[in-house]
């Protein structure tokens, strides 16, 4: 039984651990290796972030405007989701997995800005703007290639 108290009986009366402890941690994780976590998360943000790039792209009209109370529900939604990527992938290696944890890094910020300044207008349009996009599309594309390859 795991300390969580939290197992998987078998037919034959013995349990397996649905939680154990992580070596590199002081709570519990699941249990799996550093690179398959790294895939799994590349493989769920990358296409979200393909998606999210090119949608925000052809609705560029409805951001322009929105209600203050939106936008803070965008924050913690953003805000939600980094700490989610941040608490299962937390690496700094040189490699392309760090590239997951500056995403987390970057949403948690984001997010923190969107419901610091609900209020703030967006920056709709501009060079700035579609080049955060395109980057979204890049990145997006880059960690599916990643998590799927």
């Amino acid at each position: 039984m795991s300390p969580t108290g939290s197992s998987i009986e078998s037919p034959h009366g013995s349990s397996t651990p649905l939680l154990s402890e992580s070596p590199h941690r002081d709570s519990n994780v699941l249990d799996y290796p550093a690179h398959t976590t790294s895939k799994t998360i590349a493989s769920i943000l990358g296409p979200a972030l393909i998606v999210i790039g090119a949608t925000e792209s052809l609705n560029l009209q409805h951001f322009e405007n929105l209600p203050p109370a939106h936008v803070y529900q965008n924050g913690i939604i953003i805000f939600t989701g980094g700490l989610v990527i941040l608490r299962f992938h937390f690496s700094w290696r040189w490699s392309w997995t760090t590239l997951i944890t500056v995403m987390g890094s970057l949403m948690t910020a984001v997010g923190t800005l969107r419901m610091a300044f609900p209020a703030t207008p967006a920056a709709v349009g501009g060079a700035a703007f579609y080049g955060t996009l395109a980057t979204l599309v890049l990145t997006g594309s880059f960690l599916t290639w990643k998590g799927y390859h």
